[in-house]
């Protein structure tokens, strides 16, 4: 509720930033008011449809109504208006595989990582991809990758570790 509350505020003082005004329904999302999220979100998106913080927020409603199948769509279309967005990426390859589209999901991570082999955070998304299909050998050998380019990322360590246990 303060949470709410804060980023009402935060909206009504900075009505043209569109951060502050995207915090209102991420957080009623957060909260799992729903419709009030939808209700709040529903101008951004008729003003702004293809911006990818828009999409972002709107998939991310999309996925807490557990609609993996829109929720993908609207991930696919942030990625597409921001190409370096890795959660937009992540929230794809974790809507595709909810959908049971597991070659689509490998698919998208890998295709950004052909793009950007040397971002390490890519490769943890990728290895994430490959953990959703079961490919263990392939997701540990990507996470062994992400850790020689960036030895910083305790994502890459933690999912490694996961895998192992």
């Amino acid at each position: 509720d303060k949470a709410i509350e804060l980023a009402r505020q935060a909206a009504a003082a900075a009505p043209n930033d569109l951060r502050a005004r995207l915090a209102v329904p991420r957080a009623l999302i957060a909260a799992g008011q729903l419709p009030n999220a939808a209700q709040e979100l529903q101008p951004l998106t008729k003003v702004l449809p293809r911006d990818p913080a828009v999409r972002m927020v709107q998939a991310q409603l999309e996925a807490a109504r557990k609609d993996p199948r829109a929720a993908a769509a609207s991930f696919k279309a942030a990625l597409d208006a921001q190409p370096d967005n890795l959660a937009a990426l992540d929230g794809l390859v974790v809507s595709l595989a909810a959908q049971g589209n597991l070659p689509a999901a490998v698919g998208a991570a890998e295709a950004v990582v052909a793009k950007s082999p040397t971002d390490a955070r890519a490769l943890v998304v990728a290895a994430r991809a490959h953990v959703l299909a079961k490919d263990f050998g392939r997701a540990e050998a990507a996470l062994r990758e992400a850790i020689a380019i960036d030895p910083q990322l305790l994502d890459a360590y933690s999912m490694l570790g996961q895998i192992y246990i």
